[in-house]
């Protein structure tokens, strides 16, 4: 009889145990089904091998491979960041949107790298995850210019909120000149870049896919169409010249003179150890702007510089 009591004891009591095992499970099914956290099918999905794939193709940092439920959460937890686009005060729906994401390192010469894409809903409006770092937004529709923004998404943020608004694409135009003789520059490559910030000297401000590049023509004439109404950075290079920048340029604008200066050139090799450094940064301060430069195979460099 004894015996028999201890049995029925066990039973009952492994009994107990599977039951609030499957409470347990029960809890979390609806945890993960509440609103606002990651629905199950997303706690799958973060544990199949191209998880992580997506993660780097989107230019948002590796999960760890440890539990998939965790990865999801870490990234819930981190928040979202709201694009709004709206145009004439209205929302634009099926805008495309770039997100670039740049916290410490970076993954492209301007320190950017793509974080997320997508379009917007017919609100006008575009989710995605994000952790903490700088983002800037940049914001396409038909019949617009590009729109860009930037905001900060701080740790442990619920939400961050970024309007982008567009406007009818302005045009510049303008004339790359030697200084000292007038004459055209012809053939002078022009890049462009949105100046978020009036008083930044970043030329790396923007991400090289938000940049926009011409030239001058034989006479040194040059016209950019397409572009948003607002503050740029241009920046002018040509053979034997020393580069010219026009910072805070007001946009839209006509005859634009970009008045450039005869270069001489610093030459020299970068070594450690004796040994020659391929793909150095160089960079040579001075008159006029700073000149940044990489060296060769070899670890030769050589900067166009105005005199000085």
């Amino acid at each position: 009889m004894r015996r028999r009591l201890q049995l029925i004891g066990v039973v009952v009591f492994l009994a107990a145990s599977a039951g609030g095992i499957y409470w347990l499970t029960q809890d979390q099914q609806k945890s993960t089904d509440a609103p606002g956290s990651s629905s199950a099918a997303e706690t799958a999905s973060a544990g199949r091998p191209g998880a992580d794939r997506h993660a780097k193709t989107s230019g948002l940092p590796a999960s760890p491979s440890a539990a998939p439920a965790a990865a999801a959460a870490e990234i819930a937890t981190d928040g979202q960041i709201v694009v709004l686009v709206k145009a004439r005060a209205k929302p634009v729906p099926n805008a495309e949107v770039r997100l670039y994401w740049r916290r410490g390192g970076s993954q492209d010469a301007s320190g950017w790298s793509d974080a997320k894409a997508g379009r917007t809903g017919d609100d006008g409006s575009l989710r995605l995850p994000a952790r903490p770092g700088s983002y800037l937004v940049a914001a396409r529709a038909e019949g617009f210019a590009a729109g860009h923004a930037e905001a900060i998404h701080p740790a442990g943020g619920a939400e961050t909120r970024i309007p982008v608004e567009l406007a009818p694409a302005v045009t510049l135009t303008g004339m790359t000149l030697d200084r000292k003789t007038r004459a055209p520059v012809a053939l002078a490559e022009i890049v462009l870049s949105p100046q978020l910030r009036p008083f930044s000297r970043d030329r790396a401000e923007m991400p090289e896919a938000e940049r926009v590049s011409t030239a001058s023509d034989t006479r040194g004439k040059f016209t950019v169409t397409g572009l948003s109404a607002g503050r740029w950075m241009l920046e002018a290079r040509a053979p034997s010249y020393s580069p010219a920048i026009v910072r805070n340029l007001n946009v839209p604008a006509a005859d634009l003179v970009v008045e450039m200066e005869s270069a001489g050139t610093i030459e020299g090799t970068v070594t450690r150890e004796g040994k020659p450094v391929p793909g150095a940064a160089v960079t040579v301060t001075g008159a006029g702007e700073p000149v940044s430069v990489d060296t060769g195979p070899a670890g030769g460099y050589s900067a166009p510089v105005p005199p000085g």
